[in-house]
């Protein structure tokens, strides 16, 4: 459940996608690629990032909010975080 939203549900639209996310810092503007990304239909809002998301048909983890806007929620499949995290199951 979402900090600020709570519970939602939404389709995925894109998988494997690769986003550029804008951001101000001390040096000025910045840009970050990130690639692996699953975009989802529109969910979430400010907030609600880090939150798990859960495939509701199987009741299983399958990625972690990354960023959200009215046109879309993007998270990070949970494999990539389990892996940089090195969880193992």
């Amino acid at each position: 459940a979402g900090r600020t939203t709570d519970y939602t549900q939404a389709m995925v639209t894109l998988l494997n996608a690769t986003v550029n996310v804008g951001s101000s810092t001390a040096r000025g503007p910045r840009t970050a690629r990130f690639t692996g990304q699953v975009i989802a239909q529109p969910m979430s809002q400010g907030g609600d990032s880090g939150s798990l998301i859960v495939d509701g048909s199987e009741n299983r983890a399958v990625g972690i909010l990354f960023a959200g806007s009215s046109m879309a929620t993007i998270f990070t499949p949970i494999d990539v975080v389990l892996a940089a995290l090195n969880i193992t199951f």
